[in-house]
């Protein structure tokens, strides 16, 4: 005769496909945090500044955006830079040839401006982004006044 409950064994196999679970979605929370922690530096320095911040979560939506209002800069993580990106940069810098673009580079310690000419892409890394941003901001937004 059956008692209530469960076996020790029901409750291993539980625990087990528990852990499993949770294993394989700490990498997504994760990438979710630190989106989350880079989204707000951002817009805390774009509201420091006075500037607004529009967000979109894919290059096709973006794509879709620049359609319908034509940004002042795109500011994008490296994670994100694809060919419909590149296409709609190219778009971009062929009416503006300098448009500000500022990618969010993964690796540590990156600080690359761009030149003057509009060829090339001004990258700053996440550590440093916070510091970094107001001055880079100030400095591709120049290029287009």
């Amino acid at each position: 005769m059956r008692t209530r409950g469960f076996s020790l064994i029901e409750l291993m196999v539980t625990l087990v496909v528990f852990g499993i679970l949770t294993m394989a979605a700490i990498p997504s929370i994760s990438d979710w945090l630190r989106n989350t922690r880079l989204r707000n530096q951002v817009e805390a320095v774009a509201r420091t500044m006075g500037l607004t911040l529009e967000s979109v979560p894919t290059s096709r939506q973006a794509v879709r955006y620049c359609e319908l209002d034509a940004p002042q800069l795109i500011l994008v993580e490296e994670a994100l830079h694809d060919e419909r990106l590149r296409e709609l940069l190219g778009d971009l810098r062929r009416a503006e040839p300098n448009f500000p673009v500022i990618e969010i580079a993964r690796a540590p310690n990156v600080l690359e401006v761009a030149n003057p000419w509009g060829d090339g892409l001004t990258r700053v890394s996440r550590d440093t982004l916070q510091a970094q941003l107001p001055s880079i901001l100030v400095m591709e937004l120049a290029k287009v006044v």
